[in-house]
Protein backbone atom coordinates (compact mmCIF):
# COMPACT_ATOMS: atom_id res chain seq x y z
CA UNK A 1 0.00 0.00 0.00
CA UNK A 2 1.49 3.60 -1.21
CA UNK A 3 1.34 6.62 1.01
CA UNK A 4 -1.97 8.15 -1.09
CA UNK A 5 -3.66 5.28 -0.94
CA UNK A 6 -2.96 4.95 2.90
CA UNK A 7 -3.84 8.88 2.99
CA UNK A 8 -6.71 8.15 1.12
CA UNK A 9 -8.30 5.32 3.02
CA UNK A 10 -7.86 7.59 6.36
CA UNK A 11 -10.07 10.36 5.19
CA UNK A 12 -12.57 8.27 3.94
CA UNK A 13 -12.72 6.49 7.46
CA UNK A 14 -12.41 10.32 8.79
CA UNK A 15 -15.31 11.09 6.64
CA UNK A 16 -17.42 8.09 7.87
CA UNK A 17 -17.35 8.96 11.16
CA UNK A 18 -17.71 12.28 11.17
CA UNK A 19 -20.83 11.62 9.35
CA UNK A 20 -21.99 9.33 11.71
CA UNK A 21 -22.15 11.69 14.36
CA UNK A 22 -23.62 14.34 12.70
CA UNK A 23 -26.34 11.65 11.72
CA UNK A 24 -26.80 10.18 15.06
CA UNK A 25 -27.49 12.56 16.60
CA UNK A 26 -31.06 12.42 18.17
CA UNK A 27 -33.84 15.03 19.35
CA UNK A 28 -33.71 14.27 22.69
CA UNK A 29 -37.72 13.34 23.14
CA UNK A 30 -37.20 9.78 24.22
CA UNK A 31 -35.28 10.90 27.08
CA UNK A 32 -37.69 14.09 27.65
CA UNK A 33 -40.62 11.54 28.24
CA UNK A 34 -39.22 9.00 30.27
CA UNK A 35 -37.17 11.40 32.26
CA UNK A 36 -41.11 12.48 33.19
CA UNK A 37 -42.59 9.91 33.30
CA UNK A 38 -39.80 8.71 35.89
CA UNK A 39 -40.17 11.78 37.52
CA UNK A 40 -43.99 11.71 37.83
CA UNK A 41 -43.57 8.38 39.38
CA UNK A 42 -41.03 9.02 41.52
CA UNK A 43 -43.11 11.87 43.27
CA UNK A 44 -46.39 9.22 43.28
CA UNK A 45 -44.40 6.94 44.74
CA UNK A 46 -42.49 9.07 47.42
CA UNK A 47 -46.13 10.19 48.09
CA UNK A 48 -47.83 7.39 48.48
CA UNK A 49 -45.05 5.98 50.61
CA UNK A 50 -45.49 8.89 53.27
CA UNK A 51 -49.40 8.71 53.53
CA UNK A 52 -48.62 4.68 53.80
CA UNK A 53 -50.56 4.21 50.35
CA UNK A 54 -48.33 1.35 49.60
CA UNK A 55 -50.36 -1.28 47.52
CA UNK A 56 -50.31 1.96 45.20
CA UNK A 57 -46.16 1.99 44.64
CA UNK A 58 -46.20 -1.18 42.16
CA UNK A 59 -49.25 -0.09 39.89
CA UNK A 60 -47.30 3.38 39.40
CA UNK A 61 -44.32 1.82 38.34
CA UNK A 62 -46.74 -0.75 35.79
CA UNK A 63 -48.38 2.32 34.47
CA UNK A 64 -45.11 5.04 34.28
CA UNK A 65 -42.83 2.12 32.37
CA UNK A 66 -45.25 0.49 30.45
CA UNK A 67 -46.24 3.85 28.88
CA UNK A 68 -42.68 4.54 28.78
CA UNK A 69 -41.94 1.46 26.81
CA UNK A 70 -44.88 2.05 24.18
CA UNK A 71 -43.74 5.57 23.78
CA UNK A 72 -40.58 4.21 22.78
CA UNK A 73 -41.94 1.62 20.41
CA UNK A 74 -44.42 4.10 18.40
CA UNK A 75 -42.04 6.71 18.36
CA UNK A 76 -39.06 4.50 16.70
CA UNK A 77 -41.89 2.78 14.35
CA UNK A 78 -43.10 6.48 13.31
CA UNK A 79 -40.06 7.95 12.03
CA UNK A 80 -38.00 4.50 10.86
CA UNK A 81 -39.73 5.26 7.95
CA UNK A 82 -38.49 9.38 7.83
CA UNK A 83 -34.87 8.97 9.37
CA UNK A 84 -31.51 8.93 7.47
CA UNK A 85 -29.95 5.58 6.49
CA UNK A 86 -28.48 3.96 9.84
CA UNK A 87 -24.90 4.77 10.81
CA UNK A 88 -23.21 2.62 13.06
CA UNK A 89 -22.91 5.35 15.74
CA UNK A 90 -26.45 5.82 15.44
CA UNK A 91 -26.91 1.82 15.91
CA UNK A 92 -24.23 1.73 18.66
CA UNK A 93 -26.62 4.41 20.71
CA UNK A 94 -29.67 3.06 19.80
CA UNK A 95 -28.54 -0.64 21.12
CA UNK A 96 -26.80 1.01 23.97
CA UNK A 97 -29.42 2.58 25.71
CA UNK A 98 -32.27 0.43 24.38
CA UNK A 99 -29.76 -2.14 26.79
CA UNK A 100 -29.91 0.36 29.55
CA UNK A 101 -33.74 0.34 29.29
CA UNK A 102 -33.93 -3.13 29.63
CA UNK A 103 -31.35 -3.44 32.35
CA UNK A 104 -33.73 -1.12 34.48
CA UNK A 105 -36.56 -2.19 34.15
CA UNK A 106 -35.35 -5.97 34.96
CA UNK A 107 -33.82 -4.26 37.83
CA UNK A 108 -36.89 -2.29 39.11
CA UNK A 109 -39.36 -5.80 38.47
CA UNK A 110 -37.21 -8.34 38.61
CA UNK A 111 -34.90 -7.65 40.99
CA UNK A 112 -36.86 -6.28 43.68
CA UNK A 113 -39.90 -8.58 43.05
CA UNK A 114 -37.45 -12.08 43.28
CA UNK A 115 -35.96 -10.30 46.48
CA UNK A 116 -32.82 -9.83 44.65
CA UNK A 117 -32.24 -6.53 45.97
CA UNK A 118 -34.19 -4.03 47.92
CA UNK A 119 -36.18 -1.70 46.77
CA UNK A 120 -34.13 1.49 49.25
CA UNK A 121 -31.45 0.60 46.53
CA UNK A 122 -33.11 0.25 43.02
CA UNK A 123 -32.40 4.33 42.29
CA UNK A 124 -28.73 3.70 43.11
CA UNK A 125 -28.26 1.38 40.73
CA UNK A 126 -30.46 2.96 37.94
CA UNK A 127 -28.40 6.13 38.53
CA UNK A 128 -25.36 3.97 37.37
CA UNK A 129 -26.96 2.91 34.26
CA UNK A 130 -27.90 6.04 33.32
CA UNK A 131 -24.28 7.59 34.14
CA UNK A 132 -23.28 4.91 31.63
CA UNK A 133 -25.55 5.87 28.62
CA UNK A 134 -24.17 9.30 29.35
CA UNK A 135 -20.45 9.02 28.77
CA UNK A 136 -21.24 6.28 25.99
CA UNK A 137 -23.40 8.94 24.26
CA UNK A 138 -20.71 11.73 25.55
CA UNK A 139 -17.80 9.89 24.14
CA UNK A 140 -19.34 9.11 20.75
CA UNK A 141 -20.62 12.88 20.39
CA UNK A 142 -17.42 13.97 21.42
CA UNK A 143 -19.41 15.98 24.05
CA UNK A 144 -18.33 16.51 27.30
CA UNK A 145 -21.06 17.95 28.50
CA UNK A 146 -22.79 14.44 28.46
CA UNK A 147 -19.90 12.97 29.50
CA UNK A 148 -19.61 15.41 32.90
CA UNK A 149 -23.47 14.29 33.10
CA UNK A 150 -22.40 10.36 33.20
CA UNK A 151 -19.70 11.51 35.84
CA UNK A 152 -23.18 13.44 37.56
CA UNK A 153 -25.02 10.50 37.48
CA UNK A 154 -22.59 8.25 38.99
CA UNK A 155 -21.73 10.74 41.81
CA UNK A 156 -25.56 10.88 42.62
CA UNK A 157 -25.46 6.93 42.75
CA UNK A 158 -22.59 7.06 45.63
CA UNK A 159 -25.17 9.82 47.43
CA UNK A 160 -28.09 7.55 47.37
CA UNK A 161 -26.06 4.19 48.60
CA UNK A 162 -24.93 6.68 51.36
CA UNK A 163 -28.27 7.98 52.16
CA UNK A 164 -31.03 4.79 51.94
CA UNK A 165 -34.59 5.91 52.97
CA UNK A 166 -37.62 6.98 51.52
CA UNK A 167 -35.84 10.49 50.66
CA UNK A 168 -33.79 9.03 47.73
CA UNK A 169 -37.15 9.02 45.30
CA UNK A 170 -37.29 12.82 45.64
CA UNK A 171 -33.29 13.35 45.25
CA UNK A 172 -33.59 10.66 41.97
CA UNK A 173 -36.48 12.89 40.51
CA UNK A 174 -34.31 15.45 41.31
CA UNK A 175 -31.90 14.37 39.37
CA UNK A 176 -34.08 13.13 36.38
CA UNK A 177 -35.58 16.89 36.13
CA UNK A 178 -32.11 18.22 36.14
Amino acid sequence: MNKTTALEDLSYIKKIISDSKKTALDNGFGFIIWGILISIALLFNYYAIVTELHGWTFYIWIAAVGIGWLITFYDNSKHKKKRVPSTYAGKILGSVWMSLGVVMTIIGFGATTLGALKGVYITSFISLQIGIGFIVTGTVYSNKVMMFLGLAWWLGALVIMGWPGVHVLLFMAFMMIF
